[in-house]
């Protein structure tokens, strides 16, 4: 008899200490068959020199000349600035007033001779810069009179205008292929009167989020005033909790919701139709935390890496005490895991592609240095192990008669010192007993004479530094008396 490993997080009580839990763990299908893996782990990204006390923002770009890196950051002691990073060049360019949560925001844009530029917006100031041969130049601090001083998350381009929200539900715009020039221009998100806490591109909308509302935009082309018109039939009564939980990347979008009644759950748009995508356990991990989501400053990005597009939604910040830190949703095979970092939440409050290799360049909101988080990664910063962990839900083979299990062997890769441990609960997750630990170089990773129970649950752990796959655990069980 094989016992699949592939299952939604089932939570009672919203601790995730007990019922079935996938920790730091990802799935994937090979066939009709699903896996569980290890999550990515995180690499250290080439020292840049740069002091980078605070994660202010990370942007990559691929041009005809080669890829370009920006990061902002800094310390108080030597004041904020954005760095670019070409393949050989790294170089301080403009400096900026910012402070340690004056996170920037990125767009590609060009200009009107069609020549590639880069918007960064923060809350209070933004900053063009034009990309000539794939090195990025300052072209200055928009200082045009008509741009807005008091924005929220998220700067947009839109065939030719740049875009920008304040949490007036006003949306901004630039002049045509000229993101420099502002005159004041905007149109009001008025689906709901709430405050608007996120601006963002999808598809080929520009769309506004407000704590009660969701509304997109499309370009009318109007001859005055804003180019935007509301696209009819799109506004809905989705909010976002805050405007550092929206993660997108053009054609997905995720983001932490709270309903009518204050419930928490994580919403996704597709197409321009929002849905919640979370379960009700992972509702209930987010109602354990209620209202002290806030204090926590929970934050998102989207991660690619492995052929997997996921969404990081990071609980805990920097000093959450509760047991979930970090919950994952794997838009790619939609199933949800529980992460963490190291015992903490996980450190990515910004992301962007890995231009110069496989998967996503990361931020860390702990001390703005730079990370990789790729699936070829099978342990964290300094060799530092994951600690895998599956807990299975309740075998109990549809009877509550006594069972003698005889034999249990993990089914998965075999990997040279590669070792599970495996525990058992009989009591409903109260109390774990350790079975044994089984090697999986062997052809027959397997444990015998494991006692009895009614029902039982199984725990598998796996920290060694090593690449991990698994796919069932194979029992030998036979029925005894009633």
């Amino acid at each position: 008899m094989r016992l699949p490993l592939v299952f939604d997080p089932e939570t009672r009580d919203g601790t995730a200490t007990k019922d079935a839990l996938l920790r730091n763990c990802m799935t994937e299908r090979l066939g009709k068959a699903f896996r569980v893996i290890k999550r990515p782990g995180l690499a250290t990204f080439p020292a840049l020199g740069i002091p980078i006390g605070s994660a202010l923002g990370c942007f990559s770009w691929e041009t005809g000349s080669g890829p370009f890196l920006l990061i902002v950051g800094g310390t108080s002691s030597v004041g904020f600035k954005i760095y670019y990073l070409t393949a050989t060049n790294l170089t301080a360019q403009v400096a900026v007033s910012g402070v340690a949560d004056a996170n920037f925001y990125f767009t590609p844009t060009t200009d009107t001779s069609g020549n590639l530029q880069v918007v960064a917006a923060s809350a209070t100031e933004a900053y063009v810069l034009s990309v000539v041969a794939g090195i990025p130049f300052n072209l200055g601090k928009i200082t045009s009179g008509g741009y807005p001083t008091d924005i929220v998350p998220g700067v947009v381009a839109l065939d030719g205008y740049t875009f920008v929200a304040g949490a007036d539900g006003r949306v901004y715009n630039s002049n045509l292929n000229d993101a420099t020039t502002w005159t004041g221009d905007y149109i009001s998100a008025e689906s709901e009167p709430d405050v608007t806490v996120a601006i963002f591109k999808h598809l080929k909308y520009v769309g506004v989020l407000g704590t009660r509302s969701l509304e997109f935009f499309y370009d009318a082309a109007n001859p005055t005033g804003s180019p935007l018109s509301p696209l009819n039939g799109t506004q809905q009564n989705i909010g976002c909790v805050s405007g550092r939980t929206l993660a997108s990347t053009g054609d997905v979008a995720c983001w932490l919701a709270k309903d009518s009644v204050g419930s928490y759950y994580v919403a996704q748009v597709e197409g321009t139709q929002a849905r919640k995508i979370s379960t009700d356990a992972i509702d209930r991990i987010l109602a354990t935390l209620g209202d002290t989501l806030t204090g926590y400053l929970p934050y998102a990005t989207i991660a690619r890496t492995g052929g997997h597009t996921l969404y990081i939604l990071a609980l805990g910040g920097t000093g959450g005490t509760q047991d979930v830190k970090t919950i994952a949703y794997d838009l790619t095979t939609r199933e949800w895991y529980v992460w963490d970092y190291q015992s903490g939440a996980f450190p990515f409050i910004h992301a962007t592609q890995n231009i110069y290799g496989p998967g996503t360049i990361g931020q860390s909101v702990s001390n703005g240095q730079l990370y990789v988080l790729d699936v070829s990664n099978v342990t964290d910063i300094g060799s530092t192990s994951i600690q895998s962990e599956i807990v299975t839900p309740i075998f109990d083979a549809e009877t509550t008669v006594h069972k003698f299990f005889s034999r249990l062997q993990v089914i998965g890769d075999r990997v040279t010192g590669s070792t599970v441990d495996i525990y058992a609960s009989d009591d409903d997750y109260q109390t774990w007993t350790f079975m044994g630990a089984v090697d999986m170089s062997q052809e027959r990773p397997q444990l015998f004479q494991l006692g009895s129970a009614r029902r039982r649950a199984f725990k598998l752990l796996h920290g060694a530094a090593t690449a991990l796959r698994l796919e069932s655990l194979e029992i030998d069980v036979k029925a005894g008396s009633r």
